[in-house]
């Protein structure tokens, strides 16, 4: 579930939906926003989370204990992709993310 999730944001980063003229936010960092650094930095992000999520020897659990190193890895290099999405990205973007917790829960 983890690799689909992260190939999916992967997939809406890059536009990669196998359709012309599909909407890609690395275009939008490249061309508008004339920013090839983080739009390069994001996408090695993306390959070195999907890479440290595949160097997990087994599975989540059991590597908890007996590879921990690998897990920390990957938490290192997801919180990397998470920074550089949600704030680098959005700063660049000039977009302001904002939570909204009244409703009615």
């Amino acid at each position: 579930a983890i690799t689909a999730n992260i190939e999916a944001l992967k997939n809406i980063y890059t536009g990669n939906f196998n359709a012309e003229n599909s909407l890609r936010i690395e275009d939008y960092l490249r061309i508008t926003l004339q920013n090839n650094e983080w739009a390069n930095g994001i996408t090695e992000a993306f390959l070195n989370a999907q890479n440290a999520l595949l160097a997990i020897p087994s599975t989540l659990e059991n590597s908890i204990t007996e590879n921990p190193e690998a897990i920390l890895a990957f938490w290192n290099e997801l919180s990397t992709l998470i920074t550089l999405c949600k704030v680098d990205l959005a700063s660049a973007a000039n977009i302001i993310i904002t939570f909204n917790d009244n409703d009615g829960d």
